[in-house]
Parts: C-alpha cells; structure tokens; sequence
C-alpha cells in the first residue's frame, strides 16, 4: 500500500472567516465550551480517498470550527488534551520554539487578530496517526503511552513551510500546532494565517463580494501527507538506536499479550525464555528486525 492511500495517516483542512463581532478574547474553558452562536463559515477540504466514516470521525475532533481566530488557539492549548503546561510555557509549538512562552501565546494572539481584521484566512488542519504505525516506528510506547512528541514537532517543521512555499502564501504567513493524546488516535492540530494575504480572489455569489480563495490543491494536500510520513519513518528523525530499542519494547509487550490472549498455561520457565529470547534479539545489518514471532513457533 502506497504513502498516498495508507490509513497509517489521515490529513483534513478547514479554512474558515468569521465575523470581526465575535472575536474576544476568551479563557480556556470558555473556548472549550463555545456553543454554535458564532456567525461562522466553514469549509471543508480533505483528501481524497477517504470514507465519509474517517471524516466524520475527525470532523468529532475538530469541535473548534465555531471558534473565533483568537479561541481557536486556546482550544488547541486546552490543558486536558496536551501535554503539562506551567505557568510560563504552554504546549503550543511553533517553527521556532519547542514550547511556547505564555506571553508570546499572546503575541500569536494578536497577529491572528491583525490577520481577521486584513480579511486574512484561517486554515485549521488535523493530521491524525494510527498509534500502531508509531509503535511500529518505534515513537509511541504502548505499555507507557509515552509518545515521542519531539520527533512528530521535527516533521511538521520540515512538512508546513513546504506547504506554505507551494500554495504560495505570503512572507508574513505564520503557524502553530499542538499535539493531542485525548483520542484514541495521537494527531496534531495546526493553525495557519498570513498577516497579510496575497492569494487569488474570486467573486463569491452567496455574499456578493471578492473573497480570498481558501482550497489547497490535491497536490499540496497528498504531499503534505507524504512528507509526515516518510518523515516518520526516517531514522535521522531521531536517534536509530533509541527507535530501535523501543521497537524491540512495543514487540515484546505484544508477544506476552499474544501468549496469554491464546489463554495459554504458560510456566515461569517459558516466561523465562520469552524475555530472554526478546532481550538478546538483535539487528542484521540492514537495520530489519529478526522476525522473532517465527522462531517462537
């Protein structure tokens, strides 16, 4: 199965212009909790050979399209869904920072709503993992739940400029992202302005007026998620070593779960074996995993 039609990666993109009425600046739990009174449009884009069960699955976990340029980032920082914040840094990553100052939050704050008053877009983007592909990848821990969310932050430094580069978007388009853990599968959420924007204009009929074009090309869209994950897969995106090591965990956990799932009496002799047998595994050169599941048959 290709990059481009695996279900290891799901990709969704929404852009959305609100109403300058409804932007205020709202608390955290305000912006969690917002009904659908805010006067917004939302559009939806997403890539194509996805079921219309995979998006609406994503479309449950993107509750902040009836959120206002500035609540759109306090959803996305929410404390529950990330990872701990302190009282000077939050979650949020950026090109240039691992976690984001809280003073800066506000910073970002007021370019989005620079952004909103100058008619600029915001594109709001999802990519979700299958937690299976990062334990394979040796980047989710199954047993810990731990996820190596450095690596994912590498990629999607490399991933969104290159998308901002090939949609042509303006030198003062900016981003940010959060990482999730409060669904079953680990995703990311972006968000993504220009200052001010330079992209093509057209007459939209329903509102009588020039707006900017919002849809990203297919071509934009397919490459992005094959950018994540050939990203993913890259040991240059973190330590061979360390991904290996975790790989080898991840297998062992799901051996022993395979052993007692077969509802098997298995002696402390032949636990025995099975730990050892997975600790000492090693690599043949070409960095592949002996298939160990074989010789435990």
């Amino acid at each position: 199965m290709s990059d481009s039609s695996s279900p290891n990666i799901t990709f969704m993109l929404q852009y959305t212009e609100a109403n300058s009425a409804y932007i205020d600046y709202t608390n955290r739990d305000e912006a969690v909790q917002m009904d659908n009174d805010l006067d917004l449009e939302t559009h939806r884009q997403s890539v194509e050979g996805m079921t219309e069960s995979q998006l609406q699955k994503i479309q449950t976990e993107v509750p902040e399209t009836t959120l206002n340029f500035p609540e759109y980032i306090d959803y996305m920082n929410r404390s529950y869904a990330t990872e701990k914040q302190s009282d000077e840094l939050t979650a949020i990553f950026t090109q240039d920072a691992n976690y984001l100052q809280r003073e800066k939050v506000t910073e970002l704050k007021q370019k989005l709503e620079q952004a909103h008053e100058n008619g600029s877009l915001l594109w709001q983007g999802v990519i979700s993992f299958d937690n299976e592909f990062l334990a394979a990848q040796g980047l989710y821990d199954r047993a810990t739940g731990r996820v190596d969310q450095q690596a994912i932050k590498t990629v999607m430094r490399d991933v969104i400029p290159k998308m901002i580069a090939k949609e042509g978007l303006s030198e003062s388009a900016f981003w940010w992202g959060n990482i999730h853990l409060n669904t079953d599968n680990i995703h990311v959420h972006f968000g993504l302005s220009e200052v001010e924007s330079k992209r093509e204009k057209f007459f939209y009929q329903p509102r009588h007026r020039m707006e900017y074009r919002g849809n990203f090309s297919q071509k934009t869209i397919q490459k992005c998620k094959s950018d994540v994950f050939h990203g993913l897969i890259n040991d240059k995106t973190r330590s061979a070593l360390l991904r290996r090591e975790q790989i080898l965990a991840n297998l062992k956990a799901n051996l022993i779960d395979q052993v007692f799932q077969e509802s098997r009496v298995v002696r402390s002799t032949e636990k025995n074996f099975l730990n050892k047998l997975i600790i000492t595994c090693r690599f043949k050169r070409s960095g592949a995993m002996v298939p160990m599941l074989k010789i435990l048959r």
